[in-house]
Order: structure tokens, then sequence, then C-alpha cells
């Protein structure tokens, strides 16, 4: 049984290689893929078949196909379609990957009889765009295509391509196309150098069967880009006139010959047309000066590559002396410690020997007591041994010598408490602390403001600044404000990177500086320069609830600021509050509103439309406050006073029909 038994006009053949079936593109009536069982060769149909169209259930002479294994469908070049779809297996209907359904062009949506697809390992699709002349590349999902080979245009260069067919990708990943013949859908096998056109076997034969054209230049068609890029380094003949292309159209961008200028398209353009050689003379002095202004940025590069390279030796320069420097100090540091050991060592020994000294002389008079009470007591021991009236002469010398040790010893005992040991006091946790915390690498880098970030009010600034990610703690963020004396307050000191300055000036500029605190020592500044906008209260979009049409009301801003009590706005009543609201394009201050009754129809729209109402206020359009109570009199306007409100949203609220014909703001 022959393999195609039943196909109309095969044209492109894959493979499920999970289950073998094999499916071909059918061109003919049939209009469809066909799918052929590996066991059976029973042929029946997998997409299509339905008939030539641009339904979702029709293919439209289907070319080229590719079987994506990740999701079990057919990926198909629906060229008369121009389009490329997916049909899953299945699936009654495919859905449009690539193209305009029925709509031919060459923008990066669309596409222009394609004829092949296939896929890479990743996803990304490649679609061979054959009246483009043009290889197209989709990323996934996407529908908007690159042209990654061909110009879009047919030509004779190896960039470009004469109606590429079929698009493959090898084992590499390289990608690979086939061009089609010329004449007709078939692979082209043959190039003509003189026709510059691709022929299948059978147009070649035909082609070439006159006598004049026999002599023509055939080459297999794998051979074509050599042949090419070799034919273009010599004159060429021209193919209508068989005379030297030594003319070229600057209009048509194009070579011709005298003929063609003398009696074809260029005649229309005559002006137009140079000498090849004239205009490849230019094409080269223009690729001189390109070439004299590339050897200047060269020099330039070099020269900035020099200062970069002598950069870096100076960096290494100066860490090797800052080296030496940090060295220097510390050794400084620890010389004047050791200084200091000396000297406190030098005291303790001097304090130390005082203190023996002291001990040495109470030693010495304690034993001096000692030795006059030895000799008290054996002289009273002695006058005890004697009769009454030798005691009585001797003991009252002996009496007074006593009382004088006693005198004495009592003295000795009052006097200052001996030391016994030389207390010394080193401040070494403050040493320590100053050695740790002092000492910085390079300078103390100055915030940045984020201006994109940076708003501005009416009457307030909004700035925001860059974290700054430094080896050293950063213990305070500095925002300073200038003052009319020139002079800086400030007015923000903290860890935070953004902040909100309120209550100033409209239509005022403001200067602002920052920096950065390090321990106590204060780094670099950045200026920031800002303009407060324009307070106008008349500027502002008027919005409203549904209209009462019935009243005929302007509903515009200009009825509510003209002061008549006959214009203004009108709502209707949907029963969930009516609204009439003004809304500025900023946060604008404000002290008070004026409203009025609309008097538009007296008989159907009065004060009655409006009181009890509230005046309100929002900052977001969404929460609203209540500044105030709508007490419409008749003819009269009525002023609310609110304080001092900033706010960007204000309206007047009631649960009926509402109407005004005043919304000042003061």
């Amino acid at each position: 049984m022959c393999m195609f038994s039943g196909l109309a006009s095969p044209s492109d053949i894959t493979l499920n290689p999970n289950t073998g079936t094999v499916y071909v593109t059918d061109r003919g009536d049939t209009q469809r893929v066909a799918q052929i069982d590996p066991v059976t060769r029973a042929i029946g149909t997998a997409a299509g078949g339905n008939g030539a169209g641009n339904a979702a259930n029709q293919l439209s002479t289907p070319n080229g196909i590719f079987f994506d294994s990740t999701t079990n469908s057919l990926v198909i070049a629906n060229t008369a379609a121009h389009n490329i779809v997916r049909w899953v297996i299945g699936a009654t209907t495919g859905t449009v990957l690539a193209g305009t359904t029925g709509v031919s062009g060459n923008a990066a949506t669309q596409l222009h009889n394609p004829t092949g697809v296939t896929f890479d390992s990743t996803g990304n699709m490649y679609v061979a765009d054959r009246d483009n002349n043009r290889i197209q590349f989709f990323t996934p999902g996407q529908t908007v295509g690159t042209t990654i080979a061909g110009t879009g245009i047919a030509g004779i260069s190896a960039s470009a391509f004469n109606a590429s067919s079929v698009v493959r990708l090898d084992n590499q990943g390289n990608l690979q196309h086939t061009e089609l013949c010329n004449e007709c859908d078939t692979n082209a096998t043959w190039y003509c150098v003189q026709d510059d056109a691709n022929f299948c076997d059978q147009h070649n034969t035909f082609a070439h069967s006159l006598k004049s054209q026999k002599s023509h230049k055939i080459v297999p068609i794998d051979e074509k880009f050599i042949i090419i890029n070799n034919e273009t380094t010599k004159p060429q003949n021209c193919k209508a006139h068989h005379m030297p292309l030594c003319l070229y159209c600057l209009f048509c961008k194009d070579v011709c010959c005298v003929a063609c200028l003398s009696v074809d398209i260029h005649k229309q353009h005559s002006d137009e047309v140079k000498s090849v050689v004239d205009v490849a003379n230019g094409e080269k002095n223009l690729v001189n000066e390109y070439l004299e202004k590339i050897r200047k940025l060269k020099t330039t590069f070099t020269n900035e590559l020099n200062q970069l390279q002598q950069a870096l030796k100076n960096i290494d320069i100066s860490e090797l002396k800052s080296n030496q420097e940090i060295d220097k100090e510390f050794n400084r540091i620890v010389e004047c410690v050791e200084a200091r050991r000396k000297i406190l060592k030098t005291q303790l020994q001097q304090k130390s020997q005082t203190s023996r000294d002291h001990i040495y002389s109470k030693q010495e008079d304690l034993s001096n007591i000692n030795s006059s009470l030895n000799k008290c007591l054996e002289e009273g021991r002695h006058i005890l041994t004697l009769n009454d009236f030798a005691a009585l002469s001797q003991s009252k010398t002996i009496i007074d010598q006593m009382k004088k040790l006693e005198i004495e010893s009592v003295e000795y005992h009052h006097q200052a408490h001996l030391t016994d040991s030389i207390p010394f006091h080193i401040s070494i946790q403050i040493l320590l602390e100053m050695i740790k915390t002092s000492g910085i690498i390079g300078e103390i880098p100055a915030p940045l403001f984020v201006q994109q970030k940076c708003k501005v009010g009416g009457t307030n600034l909004e700035v925001e600044w860059e974290l700054i990610d430094y080896e050293s703690s950063i213990t305070a963020y500095i925002l300073e404000l200038k003052q009319d004396n020139n002079n800086f307050n400030e007015v923000y000191r903290g860890l935070e990177t953004k902040y909100h300055l309120q209550d100033l000036k409209p239509s005022t500029s403001y200067v602002l500086r920052l920096s950065t605190c390090y321990d106590r020592e204060i780094g670099n500044t950045t200026l920031l320069s800002l303009r407060t906008l324009d307070v106008d209260l008349n500027n502002w979009k008027l919005s409203m609830s549904p209209s009462y049409t019935l009243v005929n009301a302007e509903n515009t801003r200009e009825s509510l600021l003209d002061g008549q009590f006959t214009t203004g706005a009108a709502t209707a009543l949907m029963r969930r509050g009516e609204w009439i609201k003004a809304t500025f394009p900023y946060p604008v201050p404000v002290t008070s509103v004026t409203i009025a009754p609309l008097h538009k129809n007296p008989t159907k729209w009065n004060p009655a439309n409006g009181n009890g109402g509230t005046l309100q206020y929002s900052h977001d359009d969404t929460n609203w406050i209540t500044a105030g109570t709508i007490a419409y009199v008749e003819m009269q306007q009525q002023k609310i006073e609110v304080g001092s409100v900033t706010a960007q949203y204000w309206r007047l609220f009631l649960d009926s029909y509402l109407g005004t014909s005043s919304f000042l703001f003061k």
C-alpha cells in the first residue's frame, strides 16, 4: 500500500516521536493536515479538512508543519491565511500564534504567505515569511516578531532572501532555511546568475530552453551565496539590456545601465542617476571620514584607558601611603600609652616609697615608746620593793614619767591611719572606645535626593533621598531649609529617608540642604531647589452625579464662578446621595467657601434643593469630612467659614435633588 495514498498535494511532514504517527500538510482540495497511522498506514484528518477558509476550523494552503511534544499539538504555517496556527491533537479548531488572519503585511505583527515554522528547545518560534523574504523570531506567548534573517526585500546579497520557504534548526541549534522556486511553491534546486532566480528541476528546464538562455550560468541552490559573493565583486551586466551596470540611481537606490536611463523608469529622475564610480568614491570618502572619527575615538578611549590605569596606580599609592599613616598614628598612640605607663610606674614607685618611709617613722616612734614603757615598768617594780621613805622620795618622778608616756601613747593612736595599699586609676574604657570609634577611610558620602519622587504642592513639599549603604554607621540624616537671611535652619534629623514640609508659601522657591552625620562629624552636603505651586482657587475641575435635565442647568465650572443666581449646576435624584464636586490639581489652602441657591426655574428649583446638605472635603476622594451645613436663603449667597483646611477635593452633598449657582473658594 502506498504511504501517501489519499493525499492530494502533500507539502511538509512531521512525526510524533511518542506514538509514531506521521502528520502531512495536504494543500489539495482537502486543505488539511493528514495523520497516518504507523501500523495500519490508514490516513485520517488531524486538522482542517473543512475546505479553504479563515474560520477557526479551517486551513488555507497549509505548508510547513511542526509537532510540539510539550503541548501535544501541531503548529502549522497557514500560508494563504497569512498566519501560524496551533492545533492541539484531537481538537476541532486551532488558535492563532502569529500573523493577522486573512490580512497580509510586513509589520512586526504580520506575515505574508508564511511557508515554514519550527521551534528551539526553549520554546522560541521561527517562521519562514516567504513573500516578505525574511525569517521572523517570536518568543513564547508573543505576537510581535523580530526579523533575524533577510532584509524584507528580495536581493542578491548574502544577507537577503528570495522567497525563503522552509526553516529548520540543526542539532547545534543553527538556523537553516530552504528557498522556493520562483515559478512554483516547490523547493528550489537551481540558481540562475543572469536571471537572479531560483528554479526547481522542471522550471529550470523550461526557463532555459531558448538558445539565448543556454549560456546562462546555472549552479546548484546550495552554491548560490558562494556565487553571489563572487559575482558582486565583478562588474555585472543589466539583465534587461545586457549592458554594463555603470550607473547608480540615488532615487531607486539601485544600479542601472545607460539604456535604463534612456528608456526605462530611471528616465523620470535622470538627475538622480550618478556614475557608479562617483557614488562608490563618495561612499568610500564617507567611510574614510568615519574611519577618521573612529581613530579619534580610539585615541580618546586609549587616553581614557591610560587615565583609568593611572587612577588604579594612584589608588595603590594612596592605599600604601594611608596604610603607612595609619601605622604611624597608631605607633604614636602606642608610644603615648608606653610613655604614660612609665609615668604611672614612676608615680607609683614614689607614692609607695613615701608610704614606706611613713611606716618606718612610725615603727621607730613606737619602738621608742615601748622602750620607755619597759623602763618605767622596771623602775615602778623597783619602787615597790623600797621602804616607805625611799619609795616616797622616788615615786613622784616615776609617776610623772608614766603620765608623759600615757600622753604620747594616746597621741600616737590619734594619728592618721597608715596606708597599706597604693590604688591607681586608668581610663582604659574611654581610651578603647576612642580607638574603636575614631577614624574613617575616605569621605562621608553625601546623600542624593531622588528627584522623581520629590513632590511639590501649593503650600507643601515632599522630599525623598537615597539610603546610604556605608561601612560605618550613619547616626542621622540632616535636612535644612534656607532662610531669607541665607542661613540654613535644621528641619529634620533622623534615620528616615523622606520628609514632608508643610505651611509653606505658594509660588515660592525653596532651597534644601541634606547631609549625613557620622558620630559628631558632618559629611558632604547636597542641595535641592524646589518651587511651590501657584494657588489658583478658580482652577478646579467640576464633576457631579447625574444631572437633572428638566432644569436645563449649564453644569459648568464657569457657571459656578459668574456670580449669577440663574446659572449653575443641578443633579437628579438617584437615591444614593447626590453631589457636586470641585477637584483641584493639588491640595490647596481654603479658609471659606461661598455657595448660593440656583434659581433656574422657581416653580421647580429653589433653595429647598440644597438645604440640609453638607459641605465636605477629602484628601483622597474616598474619605469625606464635613466642614459645614447648607442653609440657602433665596437670592442670597452663603459663606461657610472652614478655618484653615488644605485639601484637594471639595463637594456639596445631599440625599435629594441638589443644586447651586456658586462654588467659590477663598
